[in-house]
């Protein structure tokens, strides 16, 4: 196993992973908390995470503080993008550097069993497909760096129980109080009430999680051998062309939604040579039967 970077902000969760792996003897472990200046005491939360890391025997050069550099809010508002989609990216592509930096080639974060409760219904009130709806893996790549989850099967509720058992005070979050994030309303309404009718709430999920996953993987094998042309597009499933053609986009560097997928099998029956669809970040163009994406400069 290759040594790990384990993102920590000093909540329950990373914290639990953070002691649980320094007390397994994790070889080369590394510990980095993040600082998304969205709020005040950051600097406060970076130096619990340092104190405890080396409380737990991390060794000093392998314990990090990273503060992003962006005002992510005025990222997300030019972007039209979400702040909590702006604040992950942000998130990964700091720890990626820092994993880099210190030789790690995997980063653990301590996502768990009813996170993936949230995120599956979070998605499903997007209407996701079955990638989405799969949630999170164990183990996945992210900006081109491994990422483990090894508490993607625990329960919030047990992995609090157990830093309480320890005497573990973990901080706290203001934001997850918060009614303006829609997590949090999945968090503190929908989840409860779900629990009341399922109280296996996070093994239930996980297995359709997994099952779904299974099908997505079983799905995207197939469609990397769909060409891109228009008649072998047309003439497939339509979940294996909007697989081959989003994995081509992002390939490219394109964001492909499924609101953009009509459009382009529009070009394909029109047979518009040299037409395109304007897609974020990019554009979808059919050239000579074939589609293709160009990232926009």
């Amino acid at each position: 196993m290759s040594a790990p970077l384990l993102a920590c902000s000093g909540g329950p969760d990373s914290l639990a992973l953070l002691l649980a792996a320094a007390r397994a003897g994790v070889a080369g472990l590394a510990v980095c908390h993040v600082d998304h200046r969205l709020r005040p005491g950051g600097a406060r939360e970076a130096a619990f995470v340092r104190a405890v890391a080396l409380a737990a025997g991390v060794p000093r050069a392998r314990v990090r503080a990273v503060r992003v550099a962006q005002d992510l809010r005025v990222v997300a508002r030019r972007g039209g993008r979400s702040l909590e989609e702006v604040a992950r990216e942000a998130r990964y592509r700091a720890l990626a550097r820092v994993a880099r930096t210190l030789g790690c080639s995997e980063i653990w974060t301590g996502h768990n069993a009813t996170d993936q409760v949230e995120t599956l219904l979070l998605h499903l009130l997007r209407g996701a497909g079955t990638v989405g709806l799969a949630g999170m893996r164990e183990r996945g790549e992210v900006l081109g760096v491994m990422v483990g989850r090894p508490l993607l099967t625990c329960a919030r509720a047990a992995i609090e129980a157990d830093l309480g058992a320890q005497g573990v005070t973990a901080l706290v979050d203001p934001t997850n109080s918060d009614p303006r994030h829609h997590r949090n309303h999945v968090r503190h309404h929908i989840v409860p009430a779900l629990r009341s009718l399922t109280p296996a709430l996070e093994v239930v999920v996980g297995r359709a999680c997994q099952n779904l996953a299974d099908d997505a993987e079983a799905l995207d094998s197939l469609a990397a051998a769909l060409p891109l042309t228009g008649a072998a597009l047309l003439a497939a499933p339509r979940a294996l062309r909007y697989r081959a053609l989003a994995r081509a986009a992002r390939a490219a560097g394109v964001a492909l939604e499924t609101v953009h997928l009509a459009a382009i099998e529009g070009l394909c029956r029109r047979q518009r040579g040299g037409a395109g669809v304007d897609l974020p970040g990019g554009r979808a163009l059919y050239r000579q039967g074939v589609v293709s994406f160009v990232k926009r400069s």
